[in-house]
């Protein structure tokens, strides 16, 4: 179930911060919501098992691009 959860606000959440809002021609305001669905979306990945780090390796492995270690 969590993980239907986390799924779900990836989605939503990955959506949000990519459709332009009215709220965006007020800074503060428009940070501040942004800011939420991006912690909202980190919640969701970790939840996943899908880390920074762990995306990265993955897109550079199959660029062909040496690993760097960490």
């Amino acid at each position: 179930m969590k993980k239907k959860l986390a799924l779900v606000t990836a989605v939503l959440s990955g959506v949000y911060l990519f459709v332009p809002e009215p709220s965006d021609l007020i800074p503060i305001v428009g940070w501040l919501d942004e800011g939420m669905a991006l912690a909202m979306l980190g919640w969701a990945l970790s939840t996943l098992g899908i880390t920074p780090a762990r995306l990265f390796r993955a897109r550079a492995r199959v660029a062909g691009a040496p690993e760097l270690s960490a």
